[in-house]
Formats: structure tokens, sequence, C-alpha cells
């Protein structure tokens, strides 16, 4: 999951009152689900400049998309929200189209 919307700590514990709690430390301990910001997975800072990390995006599609399939899995689904591309200015929410 992908999503400044709330922080980590507070959607690993929503999560953990809809699934019994062992089993949600089992899955984020072994891999099976991640709570990343949308700085950590797609943003790069310089000086005052907010804009996407292409290559920081690109790389890690493909880490964690070798890492699911060569662990077993049929592939990899993330959920992810456009709320802070808008907050950022990175995208205009009127040409979005949203």
């Amino acid at each position: 999951m992908i999503t400044d919307y709330l922080d980590r700590k507070t959607i690993i514990q929503r999560i953990s009152h809809l699934w019994d709690e062992s089993y949600v430390t089992e899955l984020i301990a072994t891999g099976n689900i991640r709570v990343q910001s949308i700085g950590q997975w797609y943003l790069k800072r310089e000086g005052n400049s907010i804009s996407i990390d292409t290559e920081n995006v690109i790389k890690s599609w493909a880490y964690w998309s070798n890492l699911a399939v060569g662990g077993g899995k049929a592939g990899l689904r993330v959920f992810g929200d456009l709320h802070s591309f808008f907050e950022y200015g990175i995208f205009d929410k009127t040409e979005a189209n949203v």
C-alpha cells in the first residue's frame, strides 16, 4: 500500500482490527504486506523541488515484482492514492479528470 493519507502505524492497526493481529504481523514480517509513503516510492526532493523519481520507481517495481514472483507469488498488487500528487503540485487535479 502506498499512501500518505494515514501513517503506517495507523494503517497496520486498522488492518489488525479486521484480521487477526498475529496474522497481520506475519504478513508484514514475510513482506506480503508493505506500507510505504508516496515519498518513499515515487518522489525525489531536490531543494524546494519535488518530482517523480522515475529511476527509483522502475527499480522498486522491478525489485518487488521479481521478489514476489521468485517467492512463488503470481504477481504483485499495489494500492495507492493520488492525493499527494495533487497536494505537491506534481499533477493538476483538473487535468487528471478525477
